[in-house]
């Protein structure tokens, strides 16, 4: 059932970011459309919430207790040692932009998103993503 799982979110994030890079293609030739700006809002959404899933699973192989909020995971990642300070720092400004993204939607700053995109950080939430359903894919944790 694990491997079903990696399977189904390493084919999601690989999606995502394949329609990302097409959004970052689109920002090299000219502004996006409102359509695009709200597509690119989604797949940031999506793909945050990929490594908040892969990042509950591994908390599962370590045995621990899941947290019930996202920011508490990564704390929890971190006081594991799994992750660094600065990384978790990281996950919880990642966390803060998806919280707005689904809650904050009208006051969402679109230079933000569109300096994500251009700057192609969703790349690091693909790396994380990856390497830890490898993890629990292979059982190397």
């Amino acid at each position: 059932m694990l491997n079903t799982y990696v399977e189904a979110i390493q084919q999601h994030v690989n999606e995502s970011i394949e329609d990302l890079d097409s959004l970052y293609n689109i920002l090299q030739e000219r502004s996006w459309t409102r359509v695009e700006r709200k597509g690119a809002e989604r797949l940031l959404q999506t793909l945050v919430e990929s490594c908040i899933g892969v990042a509950k699973h591994w908390l599962k192989q370590q045995n621990k207790v899941l947290p019930t909020d996202a920011y508490s995971v990564f704390e929890k990642l971190m006081d594991l040692q799994l992750i660094s300070t600065d990384e978790a720092e990281e996950w919880q400004r990642i966390i803060g932009m998806r919280n707005a993204i689904v809650h904050d939607y009208l006051n969402l700053d679109e230079k933000v998103i569109r300096a994500i995109i251009v700057n192609k950080m969703y790349l690091k939430l693909q790396v994380f993503t990856f390497s830890i359903s490898e993890r629990l894919r292979t059982g190397q944790l």
